[in-house]
């Protein structure tokens, strides 16, 4: 029974003073719910017995409607008894609120973990709360993600993009703007690095700041972006080397053009000079200056493609056994090269004389960049690439692969020389110290290969050079043995000379002259048609250049072959796109001259055409 109520407890029981509850039983202001609990209590206290002195329960106003409370209780003694004073305390909005919050959480874990991205809530000092996805997807189970401390979360991050991520995350649990998405490389517990998207959101999560971030694996959608951005760039690289070489090709064709009548003359006029002499001595060094151009139009032709190349299986340890020597020679003595060849290498089919090009400038370009000391390694492997990898060293298609590999521990490069580095011209040496041909030679033969290339280089730390060179499970095939040189290279055959250069004409017929054939000079395909329709004798051999306007060197060839079954054709260019095909390799049965010859190289090769066997 109610003997003294303040106030405050008349109203919150909506009284209309406090002497009108004075009197009245306490269960009259219990809940009917919550009668037999609280009369236990009573009971329990009136025994003398503990009881709580602090409880919930419902309490009914004098309208009869009910509400939480909060029950302190305490007891004291005065005028000779023992009173209980009882405190009262409204808690209904604090329980629906509470009871609000449990339903909320409820709903957030029902809907996260049916979620199909993962989901994390972070605080400061710990993770709050991770879905079953988002621990698949760090090969974790929530119970033992849940609880971990900022350092645990750390060790999802890659360590590269640990400090941006936990930046971030600092900043929105202080409040301040950050980024609400970005990708990162996430780490899973078996160590393997994974590409997250994440989405954050600053909440408060039971009573204390958080961030709620929602993250989604997207692997391979940044792989296939990142095949795709290699792809872009690998083809904007082979359009301008394409472009490239097309205009080196170009150069090429005309300056060996040039160099043919340059080196024709040089002989010519040395014959004519007595031995000796300052003369002599300026002519020798314009004949050795005019074949250090002719050996780098070749680089040129080399690069584009359009070098005459003649492919047959070989053993490339064979060819960097034999080509040690001269490698160990161009080393600086104070260097190291060290050579490991794989043991039980398939062959390869591949041009020799390209191939050891191939190797010297390499070996070079490795030269250049090693210091005092400085070590050169050249290795080579059996390989088998799949598309991807094929794509990521420019090879062609997947398959099995023999690997060249030239590695130094020199210089290195910075990036921006390494997109340069097969550019034509192209050279990080001191004016006149080098041509900028070599690499880019290099690069044109591994092309015309079929194979590809790769680099990878740090600067200080040294480059390697990877060559990928298709396998074949061909047998080589014995090389044949020169003939042996005849005494007199000249003869009286009937031959059909066809060139549109005129300096270069007349140094040819003049050079054919002298070696004693006959000699019909046409200016171009019509007129080589014409005269040959026009003689009596048979011709026995056709000189052709191959790119001649209005009618081809191969067109002339093939009309003149149709009427003179016993026809010989010897091809010449300073450009041999024409003669050869798309990959470069020169046709079964066809003979081709390089444009610059000398005398005594176009004597051979006029005697040879002749003597082949139809």
């Amino acid at each position: 029974m109610h003997v003294v109520v303040n106030p405050a407890y008349a109203e919150l029981f909506g009284a209309s003073s406090p002497a009108a509850l004075v009197g009245v039983p306490v269960l009259d202001l219990i809940g009917s719910s919550s009668h037999a609990a609280v009369g236990g209590l009573i009971d329990t206290r009136a025994d003398g017995k503990p009881a709580p002195t602090v409880y919930e329960t419902r309490g009914r106003r004098l309208d009869g409607t009910e509400f939480d409370m909060e029950v302190y209780v305490s007891s004291y003694e005065a005028a000779g008894g023992i009173h209980t004073l009882v405190t009262l305390r409204d808690v209904t909005e604090r329980n629906r609120a509470s009871r609000d919050l449990r339903e909320s959480e409820e709903k957030f874990r029902t809907l996260t973990e049916q979620a199909l991205m993962g989901v994390a809530i972070v605080q400061a000092d710990r993770i709050a709360f991770v879905n079953a996805r988002h621990a698949e997807m760090m090969e974790y189970t929530p119970e033992e993600m849940t609880g971990w401390s900022s350092v645990d979360y750390r060790k999802l991050i890659h360590p590269e993009d640990a400090a941006y991520v936990l930046g971030q995350l600092a900043k929105k649990l202080r409040g301040e703007p950050a980024v609400a998405q970005y990708i990162f490389r996430a780490v899973t517990k078996n160590g393997r690095v994974r590409w997250h998207e994440l989405h954050s959101k600053p909440i408060t999560w039971g009573g204390k700041p958080a961030v709620l971030m929602s993250q989604l694996d997207v692997t391979a959608r940044h792989d296939a972006e990142e095949e795709k951005h290699l792809l872009t760039e690998a083809l904007r690289q082979a359009q301008k080397m394409e472009a490239v070489g097309r205009l080196a090709g170009g150069i090429a064709h005309d300056f060996n053009n040039l160099l043919t009548i340059i080196l024709g003359n040089v002989v010519a006029i040395g014959r004519a000079l007595p031995p000796g002499g300052v003369a002599q001595e300026a002519l020798d060094d314009t004949q050795a200056a005019a074949g250090r151009a002719a050996e780098l139009t070749a680089q040129l032709l080399t690069f584009s493609r359009k070098q005459v190349v003649l492919l047959r299986p070989v053993a490339l340890n064979e060819v960097i056994e034999r080509t040690e020597g001269l490698m160990r020679r161009l080393v600086a003595e104070d260097a190291t090269l060290i050579t490991e060849l794989a043991k039980g290498l398939p062959r390869i089919e591949a041009d020799v004389v390209q191939l050891e090009r191939v190797l010297v400038n390499l070996v070079i370009n490795a030269r250049d960049a090693v210091t005092s000391g400085g070590t050169i390694r050249i290795e080579t492997a059996s390989v088998t690439l799949d598309e991807k990898q094929a794509r990521a060293v420019t090879a062609p298609e997947a398959g099995r692969y023999v690997r060249l590999s030239v590695e130094d521990d020199g210089c290195g490069m910075s990036e921006d020389v390494q997109r340069q580095i097969f550019e034509p011209f192209f050279t990080t040496k001191p004016l006149g110290k080098g041509t900028g041909l070599g690499l880019a030679m290099v690069y044109g033969a591994v092309v015309q290969h079929g194979g590809g290339i790769s680099l990878r280089s740090t600067l200080g730390k040294g480059s390697r050079f990877d060559i990928w060179l298709p396998a074949t499970d061909l047998v080589a095939e014995a090389v044949p043995t020169p003939p042996i040189a005849s005494a007199s290279p000249g003869g009286t055959e009937l031959i059909l000379l066809v060139e549109d250069e005129a300096p270069v004409r007349k140094l040819a017929q003049r050079l054919l002259v002298e070696l004693g054939y006959q000699v019909l000079v046409a200016a171009d395909g019509k007129a080589a048609i014409e005269l040959a329709e026009k003689t009596d004798r048979p011709i026995d051999l056709l000189f052709t250049d191959v790119v001649m306007p209005g009618m081809t060197g191969r067109v002339v060839a093939e009309r003149l072959a149709e009427r003179l079954p016993s026809l010989r054709i010897l091809f010449t260019s300073g450009y041999s796109g024409d003669v050869i095909g798309e990959d470069g390799l020169l046709a079964k049965g066809v003979e081709f001259i390089q444009k610059p010859y000398r005398p005594e190289e176009l004597a051979r090769r006029i005697r040879a055409a002749l003597d082949r066997k139809l």
